[in-house]
């Protein structure tokens, strides 16, 4: 079975398409700058061999191209991800608590609700849901994730659904004051879909809170290629789209939420720290 994949993979490599269409623009053909190719550095059993970055100046966003396929997917999250002893850590720990404490504080309403409820998306080892607890034991904390590896690692949620995320709102009538998408959303195959979903889940004056890697500190679109090949978020396949703050402004339109916050300046100006609100709330 896993031959017969690698011929047919291999056939449809010969076939490459053409350059995907901005997904938030929707410019295409001339209106893109095709960057370069970029080499695939993830362990995994793909179906395409070769990835290009494309830059689309109407929104600001550089993306993969072609997008990974279903089965690309699968290859990148069936693997464990969180064996290595970084995840351990007491000091990582303590610095992850603190820095998620300090998110939660400033951008979340605690007051707002008697019973504070969270909904972490792609949660993984769920460090927003246990800095939450930290601050307000009594927060009900709901975990996502397509993959069971932290499922029983977290006794901090009280509960951890491994499923997709529509599959998670389809079954839960649940509102939430805040969800957390903590380097999630560049990994999302359509991002846009995936937040207007969500925004069908918040309170009325609930937030989506965004952390992802942006792009190399200080690039500009002449630059190229270049600084992207010695960028430490330059993940190939898993990474599929690089926001910038306009890009998430008309990710956030198009998904019925506005971008209330934006900072791009962590990790030394190569990631952002983001808050979208539900645009009826303006």
């Amino acid at each position: 079975m896993k031959l017969f994949r690698r011929i047919i993979f291999g056939i449809a490599n010969w076939f490459q398409p053409a350059i995907r269409p901005c997904p938030f623009s929707g410019a295409g053909g001339d209106a893109l700058q095709s960057l370069g190719p970029v080499a695939i550095n993830q362990t995994g059993d793909y179906s395409i061999g070769n990835f290009s970055l494309v830059y689309c100046a109407s929104s600001d966003v550089v993306y993969l191209n072609p997008l990974p396929r279903a089965w690309d997917f699968e290859a990148m999250y069936s693997a464990e991800q969180f064996d290595s002893a970084e995840y351990v850590d007491p000091q990582r720990i303590d610095a992850m608590m603190e820095y998620y404490g300090d998110c939660i504080n400033r951008h979340f309403s605690l007051e707002q609700a008697v019973q504070f409820r969270l909904l972490e998306v792609g949660a993984g080892m769920s460090w927003v849901s246990r800095a939450l607890k930290g601050i307000r034991p009594d927060a009900t904390t709901r975990a996502q994730d397509i993959s069971p590896e932290c499922k029983d690692a977290c006794e901090w949620v009280d509960e951890y659904f491994v499923g997709s995320v529509e599959k998670f709102c389809a079954q839960n009538r649940e509102r939430f004051h805040a969800i957390s998408l903590t380097h999630v959303i560049e990994h999302l195959p359509d991002p846009v879909g995936t937040l207007k979903i969500l925004a069908g889940t918040l309170e009325p004056e609930g937030l989506i809170f965004v952390t992802a890697p942006g792009r190399p500190k200080g690039w500009l679109p002449e630059q190229g290629l270049g600084p992207w090949l010695d960028y430490s978020y330059l993940h190939v396949p898993a990474h599929i789209t690089y926001f910038s703050e306009t890009s998430l402004r008309m990710a956030a339109h198009k998904a019925g939420l506005r971008l209330t916050f934006w900072d791009g300046g962590h990790d030394d100006g190569q990631a952002f720290e983001a808050v979208l609100s539900p645009a009826e709330s303006a």
